[in-house]
């Protein structure tokens, strides 16, 4: 059981959003679409919710067509989804207990509303606020009542348009978590919108990166972080430097030093145009003779180390290093540690 999307093609004007967008969503699975402003993630999450029309393709859901070109479209009322909006769209003259009983009344009719509601409330953490309006909760507690709407009617997919941008940093790792947990537990199909890369990795079991309305990758976290395909998907996901060289087989020279990198799961796409994806956590700065040169530019601390921003004959490399001491304007070498070899 899966959701399939077809040949999907949508413009606005004369300008084309989503291009030729094939892609299938299994049953539980938690998805990310991902990718900077504009690229297209909320049209196609809007199409799947049937808030947006196409221009041509298919959206189909176990057979059950969602919409197909010009001749089908199902209202979204009777897709059996539901949506988690950016700004929690709550109303401000409802509780958070009447916010649950709306949406029973709407799509569920069962005996027992009163015991799955109060259900929600405790899996949600809001015992206790029942009968707290908006305007008393907190912004992660709007979320939580946001979730448990969205959960009560047991939609088969749950789609989430960038539903922690409106949260600090500490309460958007806090509910990324909670959102994870409530998605193990419910088991519902889940289709999330972010331009976040922590988000992403940390929540899917899959990732598909939009750029300009088109798939440009797709795959796990671990495959999307580990082995980007495209320089997009490197700069974007891993902030990946893209070193210059040449590929003898499976081994890097550097252009302009002489050092050569060793790599046998570099994707074809770099190997081409010759170059090499290094993620800043990977490189490391030193006082050697060896390396690329280069000259620190300026020095952030954060937490987990020093990002370090160096310019060079590569142009701006960036560094992720644990190490301090260094300084602006000072001359050093960026070297790849566990790859490192003098050229022969």
């Amino acid at each position: 059981m899966s959701l399939v999307i077809k040949n999907l093609y949508k413009s606005f004007g004369d300008k084309a959003v989503l291009k030729d967008i094939n892609l299938e969503i299994k049953e539980g699975e938690f998805i990310s679409l991902l990718g900077a402003s504009g690229c297209g993630k909320t049209t196609l999450l809007k199409i799947i919710a049937g808030f947006e029309g196409i221009d041509s393709g298919e959206v189909i859901k176990d057979g059950r067509i969602f919409v197909k070109n010009n001749e089908v479209f199902l209202p979204p009322q009777d897709r059996n989804l539901n949506m988690v909006f950016q700004q929690f769209a709550l109303w401000p003259h409802m509780n958070v207990k009447e916010h649950l009983e709306y949406a029973v009344k709407g799509r569920n009719k069962k005996s027992n509303a009163d015991e799955e509601i109060n259900r929600m409330i405790d899996i949600v953490g809001l015992k206790g606020f029942e009968k707290s309006y908006p305007d008393d909760l907190s912004g992660g507690q709007k979320q939580r009542v946001a979730l448990a709407r969205a959960l009560i009617t047991r939609p088969e997919i749950i789609l989430m348009d960038e539903p922690l941008s409106a949260l600090d940093a500490n309460l958007r790792i806090e509910m990324r978590k909670f959102i994870k947990e409530i998605h193990d537990k419910f088991k519902s199909t889940i289709i999330y919108v972010t331009h976040d890369q922590g988000e992403a990795l940390a929540m899917s079991d899959r990732i598909v990166i939009l750029k300009n309305g088109i798939i440009e990758q797709e795959g796990s976290p671990f495959e999307i972080y580990e082995s980007p395909k495209t320089e997009y998907v490197a700069k974007f996901v891993g902030k990946s430097n893209l070193i210059r060289g040449s590929w003898q087989g499976d081994l890097f020279e550097v252009e302009g030093c002489d050092i050569t990198f060793k790599d046998k799961a570099v994707k074809a796409n770099f190997a081409n145009q010759n170059l090499y994806p290094v993620k800043p956590e990977d490189l490391s700065i030193s006082k050697g003779n060896s390396g690329i040169s280069a000259k620190v530019i300026s020095i952030e601390y954060m937490g987990t180390g020093f990002e370090y921003k160096l310019q060079s004959n590569q142009g701006i490399i960036n560094v992720h290093s644990k190490k301090a001491g260094y300084r602006p304007g000072e001359d050093v070498k960026v070297i790849k540690e566990e790859f490192y070899r003098d050229a022969m």
